[in-house]
């Protein structure tokens, strides 16, 4: 980071330098310099990147168009062959046209800058030097940084590029239809100055990027890279963007797999919820906590639902989520008295603990780098919970009694009564709406 800064710190201290200086040109600027200045400039205005985009769909679009018919993926004519038939030929020949236009563009709007080099590197009037401009001026561009040997050769390449793709467009104006084409000598002219023209155009692309590549390595954080910094800017786009998903459909995958698979596997389900510290737990399923939760399943989840209105009432902008829970409460304790269930494991679900998955759905749902482990906490022996906590949170349950006189806890019935319940729990649910459900799931 720090090279990049001082790279950039250069790069504009070197161009107020060549800006303060151009006046002061020993020789003076000249014509030649003055017109070359202003092409160039004109050709680096943002329409013309635009055009360059424009220009690059469309040498894709009619190139896959005249694949498609020269391996005969068509569905035109059969006779005498898919390679060989009308109207294939007709549109063969037009795709072939209209590509053949499309790189002379090319060759025509980059012909400006590769006669600026060339000019540049054969005349002795300003220096050519590693680092230095069309002025001799000192400069961070990676292009002047090459020495001028290679300079030389790849400039060269790039202009048999150039003649080969304008004397393949004359021979396609001579040889304009696919019959003049097809046969001698049209087949051999076309056909020469096209594979010459592409020839070119990749030995000089490779030859420049290995050696601009060459002095990336050398000189680490030097040179900007704009097509590697883009790719780079777009991959981490990319990875937010997924990740973000990622730890949404977590989010949903663990709070279902929680609050309803958990619920309705092991029949009791109670949840503790703290702001700085959240964790979901399952009741124990011990003789005491069966009575508790058949206790609360008499009275129809009445407690859990007031607490829930209570909890929607306020003004805050998770009540209604902290309702919609407190109401799933309500339904897995009703449905919990239905049958008389075997001890069953506390499950903790922990931010920092990884020690097992609660399900295969919840496992495919989440990918790897963004998944929440279980911890199992098994009862004591007694068959009664020993006051399990996690990260200081107990794990017990507390629910009233069926005859309303008697609460039922992880270790055994209590003596407080209903009323005082009811108002521990809507105190519970006024402090659940001011926490996001998702955050209350340690996701």
């Amino acid at each position: 980071m720090a090279i990049t800064r001082q790279t950039s710190k250069t790069s504009r201290r070197l161009s107020s330098y060549g800006e303060a200086a151009s006046d002061a040109l020993d020789p003076p600027a000249t014509a030649y310099e003055r017109a070359r200045d202003n092409l160039l400039a004109f050709l680096r205005r943002p329409f013309w990147s635009a055009i360059a985009i424009v220009h690059i769909l469309l040498i894709v679009a009619d190139g896959a168009f005249f694949f498609f018919l020269l391996v005969g993926w068509h569905a035109m004519c059969t006779f005498p062959a898919k390679t060989d038939c009308e109207p294939r030929n007709w549109w063969y020949n037009l795709s072939v046209q209209l590509l053949n236009v499309l790189f002379t563009w090319g060759a025509i709007i980059t012909l400006p800058e590769r006669v600026a080099n060339a000019v540049h590197l054969t005349q002795t009037m300003r220096s050519n030097s590693p680092g230095r401009d069309f002025y001799g001026r000192l400069t961070v561009e990676v292009w002047f940084s090459i020495s001028e040997k290679h300079r030389r050769r790849i400039v060269a390449i790039l202009l048999v590029n150039n003649l080969a793709q304008f004397a393949n467009q004359a021979s396609r104006i001579v040889y304009y239809s696919y019959e003049l084409q097809d046969t001698f000598p049209g087949n051999l002219w076309t056909n020469l100055f096209f594979f010459l023209a592409m020839l070119a155009a990749g030995v000089a692309a490779g030859y420049k990027f290995k050696q601009e590549r060459i002095l990336r390595k050398k000189f680490p954080g030097r040179f900007p890279d704009p097509l590697a910094d883009g790719i780079e800017f777009t991959r981490r786009s990319v990875a937010r963007q997924l990740s973000r998903q990622t730890r949404s459909r977590a989010s949903i995958a663990l709070r279902n797999d929680i609050v309803v698979h958990v619920g309705e596997r092991s029949g009791n389900y109670a949840r503790t919820s703290a702001m700085g510290n959240e964790a979901a737990t399952a009741a124990d399923g011990t003789a005491g906590a069966a009575a508790g939760v058949t206790a609360a399943a008499a009275a129809d989840g009445a407690i859990v639902k007031e607490a829930a209105m209570a909890a929607a009432s306020k003004e805050r902008p998770c009540a209604a989520s902290a309702a919609m829970h407190s109401a799933k409460m309500a339904e897995i304790l009703s449905a919990a008295a239905a049958t008389a269930l075997p001890p069953s494991p506390h499950i903790a679900l922990s931010q920092n603990d990884r020690s097992y998955a609660p399900s295969n759905e919840l496992l495919n749902a989440i990918d790897s780098p963004a998944r929440r482990k279980v911890q199992l906490v098994v009862p004591a022996a007694n068959g009664h919970a020993n006051g399990h906590t996690l990260n200081g949170v107990n794990l017990q349950t507390q629910m009233p009694s069926r005859e309303g006189s008697e609460v039922a806890t992880g270790a055994s019935p209590g003596a407080t009564s209903v009323q005082n319940h009811r108002a521990q729990t809507l105190e519970q649910a006024s402090d659940l709406a001011e926490t996001s459900p998702l955050d209350a799931l340690a996701i």
